[in-house]
């Protein structure tokens, strides 16, 4: 992500907003979460494809599936949050905190998350 991304997942909450024909926010953001689960299905589907299981679907497909389910997850947390971004960031920083504390007390070598060039501390909001 860059300094692009937040913005645009804002343009396109507001543009969600305006066509969405909605009157009352609480369904729109009740809409924005249940579009999530259809959008979370798709990618599975793409592998199967992917993988001859199922006709249809390239990974390339698959790959597009799963940014649909990312952008759709973060417009829904742009629409609940207007802080969205440092909820994500914090969110971010905790889990990659919490894995690399895991690995540490399992005894794995620390320097494989990732590729051994970050080390994590808590966020300075966590």
């Amino acid at each position: 992500m860059d300094a692009n991304t937040w913005p645009l997942l804002e343009q396109i909450r507001e543009c969600l907003d305006q066509n969405d024909g909605l009157a009352e926010e609480q369904d729109r953001r009740f809409l924005r979460l249940l579009k999530i689960g259809e959008e979370f299905g798709k990618p599975g589907e793409t592998v199967l494809g992917a993988l001859s299981l199922k006709e249809g679907g390239t990974r390339e497909d698959a790959r597009h599936e799963l940014c649909d389910v990312a952008i759709t997850a973060l417009v829904a947390l742009v629409t609940l949050r207007p802080d969205a971004e440092m909820d994500f960031d914090q969110r971010l920083w905790q889990l990659v905190y919490r894995l690399q504390k895991e690995q540490v007390a399992n005894g794995v070598d620390d320097r494989a998350f990732p590729q051994g060039k970050v080390h994590v501390t808590p966020h300075p909001l966590a």
